[in-house]
């Protein structure tokens, strides 16, 4: 049975001969069933229609449930997939169980956060740009209060500005003195 410990008594040699034992193995397993992960995933994923939604909140909850559901079946085919090697005897049952968990929460976890809309919008508008001081924390209540204010219209499920030099200007674009946006 191989151990997932390397003690440190045992030195760099054995860890370097430990990972060089087990990294082919671990990619092999690993590396199809994460192929499998994403596939099961990207079928799950419907494109939005931002046509017809009827907010930008609706639609980024709807997204949000999927999401969700792409992270549980994302954790739960790389954390089964854990039990193969306890099931051949490689690792012990503790091993797997910590395996199994980490790296499926974790792979399940980076995939909603990194590449969902949903993921994308929490890591960004909920946490980043508001602890930057880039944007309120309050991301919802300051789109809506921008869209009453007449500075963003909704065309379905997006904001968008009413007009082009001020979009620009918060850009950083440089469309003072004198140029003209075209209309």
């Amino acid at each position: 049975m191989i151990g997932y410990a390397v003690t440190p008594s045992q030195g760099f040699a054995a860890l370097l001969r430990y990972w060089l034992a087990l990294g082919p193995v671990t990619g092999l397993l690993y590396g199809p069933m994460a192929g499998l992960a994403f596939a099961l995933t990207a079928l799950l994923e419907a494109p939005a229609d931002t046509e017809s939604a009827v907010s930008p909140a609706e639609l980024l909850a709807a997204n949000g449930r999927t999401a969700l559901f792409e992270v549980v079946v994302f954790s739960l085919v790389i954390g089964g997939v854990s039990g193969i090697p306890y099931a051949a005897g490689w690792i012990r049952g503790v091993d797997w169980l910590l395996i199994g968990a980490v790296g499926g929460l974790g792979g399940g976890l980076s995939y909603g956060l990194g590449l969902t809309a949903w993921g994308q919008w929490v890591a960004l508008c909920r946490v980043w740009l508001p602890l930057t001081g880039r944007l309120p924390w309050t991301v919802g209540a300051f789109l809506r209060d921008a869209h009453q204010r007449g500075v963003l219209r909704q065309a379905g499920a997006v904001h968008q500005f009413r007009h082009a030099r001020l979009q620009h200007r918060l850009a950083g674009g440089d469309l003072g003195r004198g140029t003209e946006v075209g209309r």
